[in-house]
């Protein structure tokens, strides 16, 4: 396992394009081990992985090796442990986005590196460069789309701490896709998913949105305030949370009227392209988990 690791982080490290798809698999020898061997046994491996790290590259590789092994090890553990699918799921994506979150706070602190700060600045830059153009064109840009994209700074800037959730988050769920056959076929025992159309949010988060909501009308969020960057990641998430609901609803409704399954995978791709689609497949989230959709097209003859 740990010359598995090496391999694949001298790739990622050293070959341009090939490292895109060997990240993905640095976590697989750590997955690998976990599943089958003792929690102790792993950390030695993850020991071993770091001072592999140390010798073959720089402290970025380093923090390559902590936070694959760590999540590598964490999702193993539960699985060595007999714990369902999503029990592994959860358990990496939280180990991933406390290693992210370790990792940037320690890159600002100790490295006066902010790869968030730096890519607004870069995208900042770009957007004056493409204003003063058009200024030279004699086509100067409207007051309103400067509005607007400042707007979206702004908003992006908030949404951060959201966006380092989820990224963590879909991160783990792409290595549990990629891994878990893989795990099967070495002859690990590995739980499955539920089908998308049995899923189900907590009733819970509808009433978490009408509340936020709310407390939005009360009290105004102002741009910059702390209020405004608690409204807009709760909101953010919830909305999340609402939309995986409606596009189960569209899998259970697939199902319910013996739609090809290219139907509902068709209409979730285009709600990820389309925002006018997204909202309606957002509606039909909050309308499931309002009126219990799905229990009560169960119940009809």
């Amino acid at each position: 396992m740990l010359a598995l690791y090496a391999v694949l982080l001298l790739i990622t490290l050293y070959i341009p394009v090939l490292w895109i798809a060997s990240s993905f698999f640095l976590i697989l020898p750590f997955f690998i081990y976990s599943a089958k061997y003792p929690a102790k046994n792993s950390v030695m491996l993850i020991i071993a992985a770091i001072i592999i790290s140390m010798i073959t590259g720089n402290i970025a590789a380093v923090s390559i090796g902590f936070a694959y092994g760590t999540t590598g090890a964490a999702m193993g553990y539960f699985l060595y442990r007999k714990k369902g699918k999503f029990s592994v799921y959860m358990a990496g994506s939280l180990v991933f986005l406390a290693n992210t979150i370790i990792q940037y706070v320690v890159a600002v602190l100790f490295f006066h590196f902010n790869f968030i700060d730096d890519s607004m600045k870069m995208l900042r830059e770009s957007f004056e460069r493409s204003v003063h153009m058009m200024d030279q064109l004699g086509e100067p840009v409207p007051d309103k789309a400067m509005e607007q994209f400042e707007f979206g700074m702004d908003y992006f800037r908030a949404l951060v701490p959201s966006i380092f959730v989820v990224s963590s988050f879909v991160m783990v769920f792409l290595f549990t896709v990629i891994h878990f056959p893989i795990l099967k076929r070495l002859g690990v025992e590995v739980p499955s998913w539920k089908p998308i159309r049995e899923w189900q949010m907590p009733k819970s988060v509808l009433w978490y949105y009408i509340i936020v909501l709310i407390a939005a009308i009360i009290f105004v969020p102002e741009n910059g305030s702390m209020w405004y960057m608690i409204y807009i990641n709760l909101l953010f998430m919830l909305q999340i949370c609402l939309t995986i609901q409606g596009i189960s609803f569209l899998y259970f409704f697939g199902n319910l009227k013996n739609w090809p399954k290219a139907v509902p995978t068709a209409l979730t791709v285009l709600s990820f392209l389309f925002f006018p689609v997204l909202y309606l497949v957002r509606i039909l989230g909050i309308m499931d988990l309002g009126f219990d959709l799905k229990q009560r097209l169960q119940q009809k003859p």
